[in-house]
């Protein structure tokens, strides 16, 4: 070695290092681990979810694709029970001490909540600019449509019937409140792009757009956003929706323009009332996507200046099917009427009376033809009126369609991930003599029957509101009492409530249950939920608890 520079030498050679376990400590080792992936599933009850998506593996009872059905497992294994508790402190963490919200909810100033979708629908590419499409993106998203065309073809439905149709986009909270996300004050309402033109061609396909943007807008702008009072602010700082005041100003607006119809006659009956009330103490819906495991951490319950419509004497509801005005809509319809929303009467029943619909009525002086349903605004509720048959479409005088503004200017890949679809409605002929619809029975009607097919499920942590109903199609097996269906029949059950989900959630086709069945006409509490349908005819029954036979 003598005479090499020790540049040249050759490192040194060390045994490879070795970490030795005996045979007895690495089976604990493994045990344990096992233990860690093992327990909280079967905690949970997945076995009977890969059974479930074993069943619609094979196709049976289920038309859906199998990458579809595939997409719906996945969802529900991560909806899975174990993941929630460290999903939440993980989000606790991020918002207590970094200011984070997460992909559903952005944090804005002095603890303004904002809800994504809604910057996505105000930014994104919209309904006149098509979204480009690559191989990488879900391929059903080319069978999804842009608002433009369904829209008009509704408008001339109505239009050949005789029916005059206002539509009425709800501005989102960004809208009007562009300076609470942090930016500078503006001296107009922000839009999407597309807004005018969009609006433009609407109007000149026969649909009235009657846009409360500027009227809201104007109103913030009288007593600023920063320093408003409960009383004064238009939307609600935690929530998604309008607050009362906004809501009832749209209210007033849209009583106005009704009365200046010449057709209009119904101006000189017993005169409503209103009184003020708070609504009991709550968080908004974007308190509940955030996900926090303590969420009075990052703001209190607090409640809602209200004005709840008093009845007049002789008036026994603000909806009367007999109207000549029908009111379509979504949550931002219910907000304050349904308890279900979070901004209920202490000690009150399912509804408040506080909604846009009975504030509506009472400027009008009479009852409206209403049908709301949370997250159904674009589709489910044209279907709805679409059904109910030409001699009740053709009594109408004018349909208002309220929506949430943020639905008309959403993306297709953002709408699609939102469960947001514009679909075509057909206008179905008048109902035979006797409908399929159930008369009431004296006694229970049970029966097992088997289920074939059931709805899309949202994921209740990513779905747009805290109650959820879906339908499942049965074919009857046995009657057991009462004048059960013949042939194929659909009942509403229970998906998920305050994001929980609910046992008859987890009906599995293929399977044969026990049902006790009431007329879904008979539960009219239910009608605002959201719920996924299967086909476009009213689900006949509905059940609340199954009870799987052996």
């Amino acid at each position: 070695m003598k005479g090499i520079p020790p540049a040249a030498l050759p490192p040194p050679e060390f045994p490879p290092e070795q970490n030795q376990l005996s045979r007895r400590a690495a089976w604990v080792l493994t045990a344990i681990f096992l233990l860690l992936l093992g327990v909280p599933p079967l905690l949970d009850g997945l076995p009977g979810r890969v059974r479930e998506f074993a069943v619609a593996a094979a196709g049976k009872g289920s038309s859906q694709p199998v990458a579809e059905r595939l997409r719906g497992f996945d969802a529900s294994v991560a909806t899975a029970g174990f993941t929630d508790r460290p999903r939440q402190l993980t989000q606790q963490i991020l918002t207590d001490f970094l200011g984070k919200g997460n992909d559903r909810v952005l944090i804005g100033q002095n603890g303004w909540l904002f809800y994504r979708p809604e910057i996505q629908a105000l930014t994104g590419y919209g309904p006149l600019q098509p979204e480009p499409h690559s191989v990488s993106r879900d391929p059903a998203l080319l069978d999804w449509e842009a608002p433009l065309e369904p829209i008009r073809e509704f408008a001339a439905q109505l239009k050949e019937r005789g029916v005059a149709l206002w539509l009425v986009p709800v501005p989102m909270k960004p809208t009007i409140y562009p300076e609470m996300l942090g930016g500078a004050a503006v001296a107009a309402p922000v839009r999407h792009r597309d807004a005018p033109r969009l609006f433009e061609q609407l109007e000149a396909a026969g649909v009235r757009v009657i846009d409360p943007a500027p009227m809201l807008f104007e109103a913030k702008s009288a007593v600023g956003s920063e320093a408003a009072a409960p009383d004064t602010r238009l939307y609600l700082p935690d929530d998604t929706h309008w607050s009362s005041r906004g809501m009832t100003l749209t209210a007033a607006m849209l009583a106005d323009q009704v009365k200046q119809q010449k057709w209009w006659t119904f101006s000189n009956g017993p005169e409503w009332q209103v009184r003020p009330a708070i609504s009991a103490a709550g968080h908004g819906d974007l308190v509940d996507k955030l996900g926090l495991q303590e969420p009075d951490r990052w703001q209190l319950p607090r409640a809602e200046p209200l004005q709840v419509v008093e009845l007049p004497e002789g008036v026994a509801s603000a909806i009367d099917r007999a109207s000549p005005v029908v009111v379509l809509g979504d949550s931002f319809v219910n907000i304050f009427d349904d308890a279900g929303l979070g901004f209920g009467l202490p000690g009150g029943g399912l509804s408040s009376r506080a909604g846009l619909a009975w504030h509506l009525a009472a400027r009008l002086g009479t009852a409206l033809d209403v049908h709301a349903v949370n997250g159904e605004g674009a589709s489910g509720v044209r279907r709805w009126l679409g059904q109910r048959g030409e001699t009740v479409v053709r009594s109408k005088k004018l349909v208002i369609w309220v929506i949430a503004e943020r639905d008309l200017f959403l993306s297709r890949s953002v709408a699609k991930a939102n469960r947001i679809s514009w679909d075509r409605v057909s206008f179905a002929p008048d109902p035979p003599a006797a409908p399929d619809q159930p008369a009431l029975h004296a006694g229970p009607v049970m029966v097992e029957a088997e289920a074939v097919e059931k709805s899309d499920q949202a994921d209740p942590r990513r779905a747009n509101y805290d109650n959820a109903l879906y339908t499942v199609k049965y074919e009857v097996r046995k009657v057991l009492s009462g004048p059960a269906p013949a042939g194929a029949f659909e009942v509403v059950h229970w998906h998920f409530k305050k994001r929980e989900l609910q046992p008859t959630s987890r009906i599995e086709a293929g399977r044969t249950y026990r049902l006790k069945l009431e007329p879904w006409s008979s539960h009219p509490e239910l009608q605002p939920i959201n719920r996924e349908e299967l086909g476009e005819a009213e689900p006949a029954w509905w059940a609340e608890s199954v009870e799987a036979v052996p």
